[in-house]
């Protein structure tokens, strides 16, 4: 017959703050906030979009889609070339001219959509742990 090492487990406290977090989970609380955080996405994209018309800058927006297991914020730029190509593709990657100069690109988006997903991280940890404002 095989020695086999016993194993222990104990705990301490209770499963309080899991509780109330799965059921402010299944109520849906904090999707009450993705409206917010849309917004301040789409305000954070305008501040930072190069404005040269300010057509590309006015044309960002956003859509919200919660499924019965997530949430999920889309921002979009509706601001297209005449061939169907997003302007901020090419200002943030880059582009060839007509003349056969290229346009190096800059990444604005992450920069200025960063500190919302934060938020969002943020603010969502605070609910599971029970602390949300």
């Amino acid at each position: 017959m095989l020695n086999r090492p016993s194993i222990k487990v104990s705990s301490k406290g209770d499963f309080k703050n899991m509780t109330a977090f799965l059921k402010r989970l299944k109520e849906k609380r904090f999707y009450d906030k993705l409206e917010e955080y849309a917004e301040r996405g789409k305000k954070a994209l305008m501040e930072v979009t190069p404005v040269r018309t300010g057509l590309t800058q006015q044309s960002w927006s956003y859509s919200i889609n919660v499924g019965s297991d997530s949430a999920t914020i889309t921002w979009e730029n509706s601001n297209r070339t005449t061939s169907g190509i997003p302007i901020v593709l090419l200002l943030v990657y880059g582009h060839g001219t007509g003349s056969g100069r290229y346009i190096s690109g800059h990444d604005f988006i992450t920069p200025a959509i960063e500190p919302v997903f934060d938020d969002i991280a943020h603010n969502f940890w605070m609910e599971v742990i029970g602390n949300a404002k």
